[in-house]
């Protein structure tokens, strides 16, 4: 018997059963999610869709009128059009009509062919065993749904996933069964992430926000659909005198300022959105995206433009939802500039959150990349990588550090200028799709973006992150020592402050900051091990005051030896 082989086989199978058990959990919590959003949409539409197409159907009345009396007026008549077809797919979505057939589907020939070799791969009267004829049969159920549907990625999936099925190894000694457990533990991965990501999907629909919003406002003893329902009742009850005050000749069905005029109480209004009746689940977010921010050590300023910009796209959303005009061209596209390990990166995953809660983005993905991820070797590498990178990112944010360096060649190639060239043309065919971070030092950012114009009209909005003073980054020193379970004497504190206030004078004008402070703690607890394993009291290390306290020797040390 190999003991080290058989080990580790026990410990891969526990891995492996760990995990089954967690994409059961996630695969049980999706389909709850997708249930009770079903069950909620059904709720809906039953207590407000109806009242929202009885609703549409009035103003698409109210617009027939309208453009009846003005045959010349184009606007008019384009309303009509669109007040029409939002009436149609309203009484659709309520099943007050019988949705519109959808255009037949149309296989490819690549998805033919994919097929085609599907079936011969997994056929199940090739399987040989009965538990594989099973495994074949479940597979190509799957792949004739795939093909109804047209989807060549999920075939060519469900292919790869047959050539990796951890039984086909042949075998049943150990390494064989280590092999099994190590594909077993891959494909349960991939299915954990797969999971995880449609659940988020899930969680970022409206329905389901609406849901959300709706339980909250019930558990406080509110009535959130009630008074949707009531509000809604309202509006057709305007809009049905308007329409009797049209058919009966009171009022002439011309332009709407003069409908407006014409009647009391006014003309029907925009009907109240769902997310505002409801209590704006967008503000409740907000929120919760804000409070990381908060919790940031320093950067005062960084926060206050932040919370300025949120603020600024909340006044311009809500003046939109009026009526009211917005500023045109307005970039959302942001410049952060400052010296490293000023929290940068942080903050950018944390404002990917802030522009999801406040719909400017539908997703909270935020893609992180440089230079490298960007620009190929060659000729002809550039483009397709950075449109690659740009796809991944859409509807979140892109943040790309060191930014400046897409302008500045080494080898004198111009393929970071390519890589611009690429990304500004793809941020404007997708401009409410994307946000663009770019970050780097504040003098090379500033060259940077005044070396295109393109960049210049899109980067407007600079946010500069201030070096950490010295208290800051004791605060910070002394939360990673909380976070990894070390203490800090009263006493030994003051000599932290001491030793950061000394390299606050001398720093230079390329201080790493945050990261600074990291390396003197990983130097710290590295000089801590090595004291108290030095020890000729054995007793140290079986002692737990011992092996959690940090002295004034430990820092010392460490910053001795950490360059700033």
């Amino acid at each position: 018997m190999n003991l080290p082989e058989e080990l580790e086989l026990t410990r891969l199978e526990g891995d492996q059963a760990e995990l089954a058990e967690q994409v059961a959990s996630a695969e049980l919590e999706l389909e709850t999610a997708k249930t009770e959003t079903a069950q909620f949409q059904r709720r809906y539409y039953e207590n407000v869709g109806r009242l929202y197409a009885q609703l549409d159907e009035l103003d698409a009345q109210i617009a027939n009128l309208q453009a009846g009396c003005s045959p010349d007026d184009a606007a008019a008549q384009a309303h009509a059009l669109a007040m029409q077809e939002q009436a149609r797919k309203s009484a659709e979505e309520t099943g007050l009509i019988e949705a519109q057939p959808a255009p037949p589907l149309v296989i490819t020939p690549e998805c033919k062919q994919a097929y085609k070799k599907a079936a011969m791969l997994m056929h199940p009267d090739r399987g040989t065993t009965e538990q594989e004829i099973q495994r074949r049969t479940l597979l190509m159920a799957q792949v004739n749904l795939a093909y109804e549907r047209g989807d060549l990625k999920a075939i060519e999936k469900l292919m790869l996933e047959f050539g990796q099925d951890p039984e086909s190894i042949a075998g049943n000694d150990v390494a064989s069964k280590i092999v099994k457990a190590i594909r077993r533990i891959a494909q349960l991965r991939r299915r954990l992430v797969e999971i995880q990501q449609e659940l988020e999907i899930q969680k970022q629909t409206e329905i389901y926000q609406l849901k959300t919003t709706v339980e909250e406002g019930e558990a406080l003893g509110d009535d959130p659909l009630g008074n949707l329902v009531r509000q809604i009742a309202a509006q057709i009850a305007k809009a049905t005198q308007m329409l009797d005050a049209m058919r009966s000749g009171t009022i002439a069905p011309t332009r709407k300022a003069d409908l407006i005029e014409s009647v009391e109480p006014p003309v029907v209004s925009e009907p109240p959105s769902s997310q505002s009746a409801l209590g704006s689940g967008h503000t409740k977010k907000l929120k919760l995206a804000l409070q990381p921010l908060a919790a940031l050590i320093g950067l005062e300023s960084v926060k206050a433009e932040i919370n300025k910009l949120a603020k600024f796209i909340q006044v311009q959303q809500e003046r939109a939802r009026h009526g009211l005009k917005t500023p045109n061209g307005l970039s959302r596209h942001l410049v952060f500039t400052g010296n490293p390990g000023t929290g940068k990166t942080t903050v950018a995953r944390i404002l990917a959150d802030i522009f999801c809660a406040l719909g400017v983005v539908k997703t909270n993905k935020l893609i992180e990349v440089d230079r490298s991820e960007l620009v190929g070797q060659y000729v002809g590498q550039t483009a397709p990588m950075t449109l690659e990178v740009a796809k991944q990112a859409l509807d979140g944010v892109l943040f790309i550090d060191e930014a400046y360096s897409l302008a500045v060649s080494e080898s004198g190639d111009d393929f970071g200028r390519e890589a611009i060239d690429t990304l500004l043309k793809f941020m404007e065919d997708n401009r409410d799709r994307l946000v663009v971070i770019v970050a780097g030092y504040r003098d090379e950012m500033n060259t940077f973006i005044q070396t295109n114009p393109g960049l210049a009209s899109r980067f407007n909005t600079y946010i500069d992150f201030p070096d950490y003073t010295a208290p800051d980054m004791q605060k910070i020193f002394l939360k990673l020592c909380k976070e990894n379970d070390y203490l800090v004497e009263h006493a030994v504190n003051n000599a932290i402050l001491d030793s950061l206030e000394a390299v606050c004078k001398v720093k230079g004008s390329r201080f790493s900051n945050g990261r600074y402070v990291r390396n003197v703690f990983e130097k710290t607890i590295a000089f801590h091990a090595l004291r108290i394993s030095s020890s000729s009291r054995s007793r140290d290390l079986s002692n737990k005051a011992t092996l959690q306290t940090l002295t004034e020797s430990d820092i010392r040390e460490a910053f001795a030896a950490v360059a700033h």
